[in-house]
């Protein structure tokens, strides 16, 4: 019996054990214990690639490290000061730990609005306050090319304008071998075997000749203007009264420049550039001989403490009342940048009234009645591309401290052309250029053009809008061709009268309304490097201008004779 209980405790014990490892085949084990999760450090944030320009960055003149204050507008890439950590704009998103460099220029949080690209600069003290008039100038960060600000002041970009040619490319143009007629029947151009070229208005009368190295363009007003381009790079400009100017290269370091003296009114003036090659067209552009200190050009980049009234004295002058119907000053000046719009276009159409006079032709009617044609808003265009002017000149005369001579292709036309913005030209002589429907028409001095859409790759000119004529030939809203040579001549213009109208600011500073400068404007300029073999003023100008008057009477007369053989009579 005892045997018997034993026996059965035994089963129990081993069906026990059975059922004990059975369970331990059906019961999954637990997971092993996770590893804490690794957090990685987001790389540093690297600045977005900046634009690409053809010339070293230009930096904005010296003023306080302030950013701007916020505006509630969009502003585009707004550049923080690379001394200020900034944290990243709230997306509602976890961030991480994203780690941001102290010297990433870090965009503003969208607004679902156009910024137009505005750039701030981190040394720029605050935009220049409202004036209720269309001069609300904006401080631009001058490395980058912007548009004006929207509004009343804003850009040029619904003008009424004819179709653009064919292509959609500027191409100069070439009238065909022999003579083509107008719809009335009369000569319309003339080009020789040779090369030698007429072209001829509605009335019959000649609007320009080219030969093979001479121009000759007769404006509506009854002027005349020469133009002569030598192999040797020589250029002359000159009217039938003999003024104008000589233009002759000279060498510094073995680069070629340029010196140019002009003659008006009995007195010879020089001027100097530097030549370059773009695009396989020779050009020169305009160099300063001095640069001012940074801290005058700083006074005269950003906005004045107020704005300021200035008594231009023209009152009295004839040029003035005749251009009344296309030129009114402003009434007062917030910068120094439509200060400068002003002394520009009076620069111009002074010249324009004085190349009437020449003529000694009957004078057209003078403009007058209704508003004026350079309206607020074709001024402050040119107010801004003065600054833009502004601001480099103030990094070229950084460069010269350092005796670094200027780049060519910086300071001039191919980094207007290579920033993908529109910029603003005042044309400074006669020119005879062909509009979108191939007719010929004439720019004449003080009239303003556009350029929207920089030209292809492969093209020697571009396409520009009329933004303001004085209605002799070429209408606003028009689309006209103009060649690089002209573009680059219009910009050495622009940035001769700005050395000319910082020259009178400093010194009138103070005086006849205008603010005083700052401790520091006054100091002595800064020469260029080529300065001190820069040559003089050419004192034989004023009788190489009127032997080439003399030979273009002879070379155009020729070229009219060769047209009527080959055309018959009108």
């Amino acid at each position: 019996m005892k045997t018997l209980h034993i026996s059965i405790s035994l089963l129990v014990l081993a069906g026990a054990v059975l059922l004990s490892a059975d369970d331990k085949k059906t019961t999954k084990p637990p997971p092993p214990p996770r590893k804490a999760a690794v957090t990685k450090a987001a790389p540093a944030v690297s600045a977005p690639p900046t634009r690409t320009n053809p010339a070293p960055a230009v930096k904005p003149p010296a003023s306080v490290s302030t950013p701007p204050p916020s505006t509630g507008q969009p502003s585009g890439k707004r550049v923080y000061s690379p001394t200020v950590t900034t944290p990243p704009p709230s997306t509602g998103q976890p961030t991480g730990k994203r780690v941001y460099s102290p010297t990433v220029t870090t965009p503003p949080p969208s607004t679902g609005q156009p910024s137009g690209k505005r750039v701030y600069s981190p040394t720029v003290t605050t935009p220049p306050p409202s004036t209720g008039q269309p001069t609300g100038k904006r401080v631009y960060n001058p490395t980058v090319a912007a548009p004006p600000p929207t509004g009343s002041g804003g850009p040029i970009t619904h003008l009424p304008t004819k179709p653009l040619p064919n292509s959609g490319k500027p191409t100069i143009y070439q009238p065909p071998v022999g003579v083509t007629r107008g719809s009335n029947g009369r000569l319309a151009t003339f080009r020789s075997p040779n090369g030698n070229q007429a072209r001829f208005g509605a009335d019959g009368h000649v609007r320009s000749v080219h030969t093979h190295d001479m121009t000759i363009v007769h404006p509506p007003n009854g002027g005349r203007q020469v133009v002569v381009e030598r192999m040797d790079h020589t250029r002359i400009v000159t009217n039938g009264a003999g003024h104008g100017y000589v233009q002759k290269p000279f060498t510094y370091r073995g680069h070629e420049y340029a010196s140019r003296t002009y003659y008006y009114n009995g007195r010879p003036y020089v001027h100097y550039y530097r030549s370059y090659t773009y695009r396989g067209v020779y050009l020169v552009g305009y160099t300063p001989v001095r640069y001012y200190s940074p801290v005058f050009y700083g006074w005269a980049y950003h906005p004045w403490g107020r704005p300021v009234v200035y008594a231009w004295g023209w009152g009295g002058s004839p040029w003035y009342g005749y251009y009344g119907g296309y030129f009114a000053p402003y009434p007062n000046y917030p910068s120094a940048s439509f200060w400068l719009t002003d002394y520009i276009i009076a620069t111009n159409l002074q010249l324009a009234y004085q190349q009437q006079l020449d003529a000694q032709a009957q004078m057209q009617p003078a403009y007058g009645g209704g508003p004026v044609a350079l309206t607020p808003e074709v001024k402050q265009a040119i107010a801004d591309e003065v600054q833009r002017q502004l601001a480099l000149e103030n990094s070229e005369g950084q460069q010269a401290a350092r005796n670094v001579d200027t780049d060519p292709q910086s300071s001039g036309l191919p980094r207007m052309l290579a920033d993908g913005e529109s910029h603003v030209f005042v044309a400074s002589n006669a020119l005879d250029v062909t509009d979108a429907q191939g007719q010929s028409c004439v720019v004449t001095e003080g009239d303003v053009l556009q350029l929207q859409t920089p030209p292809p790759q492969d093209a020697s000119a571009g396409f520009l809008n009329v933004l303001a004529s004085k209605g002799q030939d070429c209408p606003k809203g028009d689309v006209v061709t103009i060649a690089f040579s002209d573009l680059q001549e219009m910009q050495n213009n622009m940035r001769a009268g700005i050395d000319g109208g910082l020259q009178q600011l400093q010194q009138q500073a103070g005086q006849q309304g205008l603010p005083q400068a700052p401790p520091g404007a006054n100091a002595a300029p800064v020469q260029s490097a080529f300065a001190p073999i820069a040559p003089p003023p050419d004192p034989n100008v004023s009788g190489e201008l009127g032997q080439q008057a003399q030979a273009s009477n002879q070379a155009e007369q020729q070229v009219i004779s060769e047209a009527g053989a080959a055309g018959g009579s009108q």
